[in-house]
């Protein structure tokens, strides 16, 4: 994610140590257009490090995170310098294009847009494999976000699970839902992890997830938004191996 917030130091940092510790891939997102989010006062919750929840809003999370399409190429160009390859979560059209011409692996559909029947018709589109987050989606959205994508000619879709932020008790994390997914629609499936710890991930690879996805912070980073639940980059590698380790298990 974008835990750099407009650094591209700190970005190129954190790629170089994900890469450093042998992981084969990093996932990202395209935030270029503050436009995405409603000039509105609805707030975004999350905690701070002291676990107190801090209260910010969206159109002000967003406008601190947006970055200049060539600044996103420049990064993503160092990724591949690193042998690494990267996908992205894309939240428009634009957005949706500039990664499928760089060379994004796979293109994910945000929690917050498996509604936006438009997108996902646009982004499947693309012949790229597709990742759509669940979030706090029914079942229903999720079964019609599918069948858009499907029927926009998308094939290669991985339906990802993803307990709510801030971190969700134990007792609502729900990883059987990944089997669920798998038998009902015969795709891959995997969890976004939003767990303070890294439990989570190794149950999840135990049941069969395809993927994982974590975000990863600089070890001295302030209080920021999904931070709380982030793994510091110090913890990486020996985090990544177990998953591996567990994986090949």
């Amino acid at each position: 994610g974008t835990f750099f917030n407009q650094d591209m130091g700190v970005a190129r940092d954190l790629v170089s140590q994900i890469a450093k510790a042998g992981a084969p891939i990093i996932k990202g997102e395209i935030l270029h257009d503050p436009s995405i989010a409603l000039k509105c006062d609805t707030l975004e919750n999350y905690l701070a490090n002291d676990g107190s929840v801090i209260e910010e809003k969206i159109s002000d999370v967003i406008e601190r995170k947006i970055i200049p399409l060539e600044r996103y190429e420049a990064l993503f160009d160092f990724c591949k310098s690193l042998h690494l390859e990267f996908v992205v979560s894309v939240y428009d059209k634009k957005g949706a294009d500039f990664a499928y011409d760089i060379g994004a692996s796979a293109l994910k559909i945000a929690s917050s847009n498996i509604v936006h029947q438009p997108l996902i018709t646009y982004v499947a589109q693309h012949e790229l494999p597709m990742i759509i987050d669940t979030g706090k989606s029914t079942f229903e959205e999720i079964v019609r976000a599918v069948q858009w994508a499907k029927d926009a000619g998308g094939k290669m879709i991985l339906i990802q699970h993803s307990p709510p932020a801030p971190p969700a008790p134990i007792n609502q994390q729900n990883l059987g839902f990944l089997n669920v997914l798998e038998r009902s629609f015969g795709c891959p499936v995997g969890l976004s992890d939003h767990h303070y710890g890294e439990e989570m991930l190794f149950a999840a690879i135990a049941l069969g997830a395809n993927c994982v996805e974590k975000g990863i912070i600089p070890d001295n980073l302030e209080c920021e938004q999904d931070g709380f639940h982030a793994l510091k980059i110090g913890e990486f590698e020996a985090v990544f191996k177990k998953c591996m380790n567990i994986a090949e298990a």
